[in-house]
């Protein structure tokens, strides 16, 4: 082999060898780049582990733990509960609050966390879309058995119990792992909560 055809097969591996370590350091710079500019996206939290319930409805969480259902708010789902406010919880006699949170009384609790919530993920516009077929009210058969009626007033989503209290839809929470959690600003219950 002439000298000259072994010295460009040498140049010619070499320019080789160098564009494959540019490839790779450009590779690794560009994901770098990627990871910094668009970090991966975090896991949805569940239900249990919502910012503004955590925030806002201490009483609800208490309920829940009390219950246990906190367990199955931290599962798979999908689930949507009405969750009531503290502020919604200060509505009732303290001695109704009082006695729906001891451990002794933690069927009729039960029953009255599982009427705030339905199986699936029932957004607002999933309640809106029911309510237009229902000609302006729809029904929601509840994990405790019974069933809530949805209806418009004026721009609100109106829950109504199976006594005749309300509650409105203040605000959703959509982007969660395991459903739905819509907040309200009243407990509604399968019986008279006072």
């Amino acid at each position: 082999m002439p000298h000259n055809t072994l010295q460009n097969m040498t140049v010619k591996s070499l320019l080789q060898f160098c564009w494959v370590i540019c490839l790779l350091i450009a590779g690794s710079v560009h994901a770098q780049y990627l990871s910094e500019t668009f970090p991966s996206p975090a896991l949805k939290p569940s239900i249990i582990e919502s910012e503004v319930l955590m925030q806002n409805h201490k009483t609800l969480l208490e309920a829940l733990e009390v219950t246990e259902l906190d367990k199955i708010l931290s599962s798979p789902g999908p689930i949507t509960i009405f969750a009531p406010s503290d502020r919604a919880f200060q509505k009732l006699s303290s001695r109704t609050l009082s006695e729906w949170l001891s451990r002794q009384n933690k069927e009729e609790l039960l029953k009255m966390l599982t009427y705030h919530m339905v199986v699936g993920e029932l957004t607002a516009s999933r309640i809106l879309q029911a309510m237009a077929s229902g000609k302006g009210s729809a029904v929601f058969k509840t994990i405790q058995g019974n069933e809530i009626l949805a209806t418009l007033e004026g721009t609100n989503i109106l829950l109504t119990d199976c006594s005749g209290n309300s509650a409105r839809i203040k605000t959703e929470e959509t982007n969660l792992s395991n459903g739905v959690v819509h907040f309200i600003d009243s407990v509604i219950s399968p019986g008279s909560p006072d």
